[in-house]
């Protein structure tokens, strides 16, 4: 932790000195604008009212209009299940897991902060990272199980994220900046979801990704076009043992 470590709490380390943080903000735009080149559309305030497959056609009604479409892709995140339930296609088990993660400065000036690496424990009892050039981003690694939601921090999650970085650091913790929470989702194996859904037609599970959904979305989305479209499935993913049925939705239904 390039000095940032307490040393009584030290008794050995791995570096990976090839890790890299991914600008989530950018890959985001970059995403989007690809696919406003193809011919995509994003809608906005778009929550969905009610679905129905009139025998060719999904039929999608939303607060911001009307789609038809032969294909729908669920990747509603936390919400996935829900969509499922408005498709009749029915639940695969997604259980969203709320993640509560702080901001804090107060690093003493002989401290640069921009060389502190991303830095865990063995048991991810915690972990942070630098955020900017004065600030730290951190978090106790907490699942808290909750129903699909706008997540909130949690007073005790955010003291307990404070209290086991500052036992682990050289300096307290004496003001948080910035405290949020994220939903990360999992179903019961927590491997991903992706594959047509064995009940009504036309309807594709994307969904499942846990904490790793930007980290997975390129090979995740190859996976998801070549299922959609018949091609190949991606032939690298082979060496890890991971098939289509490996991410099936039909595994969750045995």
């Amino acid at each position: 932790g390039t000095g940032i470590l307490n040393p009584s709490h030290i008794a050995g380390s791995v570096l990976e000195p090839d890790a890299a943080d991914i600008d989530v903000h950018a890959l985001h735009q970059a995403y989007l604008k690809n696919m406003k080149a193809r011919g995509g559309e994003l809608l906005m305030e778009a929550e969905i009212i009610s679905m129905k497959h009139d025998g060719k056609n999904w039929l999608v009604e939303t607060k911001a209009g009307n789609v038809e479409a032969n294909i729908v892709v669920n990747a509603a995140g936390a919400w996935a299940d829900e969509i499922g339930k408005l498709a009749g296609a029915g639940t695969i088990g997604l259980q969203p897991m709320r993640r509560t993660v702080i901001t804090f400065g107060g690093a003493p000036d002989h401290i640069d902060i921009t060389k502190i690496p991303f830095t865990r424990d063995i048991n991810t009892s915690y972990y942070f990272r630098p955020e900017g050039r004065t600030q730290i981003l951190g978090s106790s690694a907490d699942e808290t199980p909750c129903d699909p939601c706008d997540a909130q921090p949690d007073e005790i999650d955010i003291a307990i994220a404070a209290d086991r970085i500052e036992n682990a650091i050289i300096f307290p913790i004496r003001r948080i900046e910035h405290k949020w929470a994220g939903l990360r989702n999992f179903v019961k194996d927590r491997m991903p979801v992706a594959g047509f859904d064995d009940t009504v037609p036309g309807f594709f599970w994307l969904a499942g990704q846990g904490g790793a959904g930007i980290k997975t979305s390129p090979i995740m989305a190859r996976i998801a076009e070549s299922l959609i479209t018949g091609s190949n499935f991606p032939p690298e993913l082979s060496a890890y043992g991971i098939t289509a049925q490996t991410l099936s939705p039909k595994r969750l239904r045995s």
